[in-house]
């Protein structure tokens, strides 16, 4: 009987000690992952505010370069005004 608890007993420490540790593990993975999921989803959300930057930023130089071609618009010229006196 206590030959078989000699053998059983680091058999079973062991054992547990592995069970522990791989649920360690997973849970440190889990975090980890987590953890990448909610930046991803912030570098999304980045990286979709910058394309409608972007776009916007090209729309409005499109428009001014319509402007130009079409309307023959282009910056304020500075005007004087002279007043008369009577």
């Amino acid at each position: 009987m206590i030959r078989w608890l000699a053998l059983g007993l680091p058999f079973l420490l062991v054992f547990v000690g592995l069970e522990i540790y791989t649920h360690s593990e997973l849970m440190r993975h889990g975090y980890t992952l987590q953890e990448l999921q909610e930046e991803t989803e912030r570098l999304e959300e980045e990286n979709r505010l910058l394309r409608r930057s972007v776009a916007a930023a090209g729309s409005w130089e499109r428009l001014h370069q319509y402007a130009r071609d079409e309307f023959q618009l282009g910056p304020p010229r500075e005007v004087r005004f002279l007043q008369r006196k009577h």
